[in-house]
């Protein structure tokens, strides 16, 4: 009668197939990982200016969105704001409409958070695979923000 259990043979066989398998899936894990960092990082400056717009709109004062290339900050003032308080995670936002370049100021003024500037747009992609990009447009008088 036989021993119930794995040989090491058995073993050493499944550990191989194990290896070739994840060997393939690795760089589509990555691939996804990759979308889910610029999805998140296009989403939370979305969420960020989104909270200014209220913020400006509940508190009856102008509320600043200073965008940098690595992430953004919010405050009452542009002027003062000067590095990012919130990171992007994995991306970086690698191209504006605007023809000054970033850091991009979008303020949103009270009663109604309003921006007086026309429509903003920046993109954002992976750090490492520059072809995922997600753009957020902020769009012009209404301060509406959209994810693309």
């Amino acid at each position: 009668m036989r021993p119930r259990g794995f040989s090491l043979l058995e073993l050493l066989v499944v550990l191989a197939l194990l290896g070739l398998l994840l060997g393939f899936l690795w760089p589509f894990f990555r691939q996804v990982q990759a979308r889910w960092a610029v999805e998140g990082a296009a989403l939370e400056l979305a969420r960020g200016l989104q909270e200014a717009r209220a913020q400006a709109k509940r508190d009856g004062e102008t509320t600043c969105v200073r965008v940098f290339q690595e992430g953004y900050a919010v405050g009452r003032d542009c002027e003062v704001l000067s590095e990012p308080t919130r990171l992007f995670q994995g991306a970086q936002v690698v191209a504006t409409n605007h023809q000054a370049g970033l850091p991009l100021d979008i303020p949103f003024f009270p009663p109604y958070g309003t921006t007086d500037a026309p429509l903003r747009s920046l993109t954002l992609a992976h750090v490492r695979d520059s072809g995922l990009t997600r753009t957020v447009h902020v769009a012009g008088v209404i301060g509406k923000v959209v994810v693309q």
